[in-house]
């Protein structure tokens, strides 16, 4: 028996749309039963080329998805091709790369290639439902504390500043990975970094 997600109702995916890429035809369809339970809906492509094609429909019907789940190894266009090319498009929609592989082997290529997150084969609920809660999540404005540097008024500063603050993009998905995935070293080795160069560019609370 496939295990639903364990997800509130504020973290419902009434709503939420999704698309799944993988050639696994087992991959999918569990998948696909976990989301539609969360009440998501959801549509799947078989390679690159074809989820390509259903992101590219989906934005031209103005209905866009909210969410990708892409694999790496696949016929005719594999996982990191098909990012590269979505991002060479400026389509923005996150996306989770799948793999029966070590984070280790793929998750620096995946996130180069313009992935958001890297979820580790077999899918585990738990690890899905903090994704998906990390990405869906809708956040009511006044529960959102936004940091600001205390470097700010330095105008000689601000280039270091804006390229941090860039970086800082890789430095969440890398760790939402890690939680995902339960890799405690790496969350670790992310936090440590973290905390060292965050109170220089001005950002004492991160410490």
């Amino acid at each position: 028996m496939i295990q639903q997600l364990p997800l509130t109702s504020t973290t419902s995916l009434a709503g939420k749309r999704m698309l799944v890429i993988d050639d696994d035809v087992s991959m999918r369809e569990m998948l696909g039963y976990m989301l539609h339970h969360a009440d998501a809906r959801v549509d799947y492509g078989s390679h690159g080329d074809e989820g390509i094609y259903r992101l590219q429909y989906a934005i031209d019907t103005h209905k866009p998805y909210d969410l990708i789940f892409i694999a790496i190894r696949m016929p005719r266009m594999d996982g990191f091709a098909a990012i590269r090319a979505l991002r060479e498009k400026a389509i923005t929609t996150p996306i989770i790369v799948m793999s029966a592989s070590d984070p280790d082997d793929h998750l620096h290529e995946a996130l180069m290639a313009g992935a958001n997150a890297y979820i580790q084969k077999p899918l585990a609920v738990h690890q899905l439902s903090v994704l998906l809660t990390s990405f869906l999540l809708d956040h009511p404005c006044n529960e959102v504390e936004c940091l600001v540097s205390t470097m700010i008024d330095d105008v000689s500063f601000r280039p270091l500043l804006k390229n941090y603050i860039a970086n800082l993009h890789d430095v969440a998905a890398n760790i939402i990975s890690a939680m995902a995935n339960h890799d405690k070293n790496m969350l670790l080795s992310i936090c440590h970094q973290l905390r060292g160069g965050a109170a220089s560019y001005g950002f004492p609370s991160i410490t």
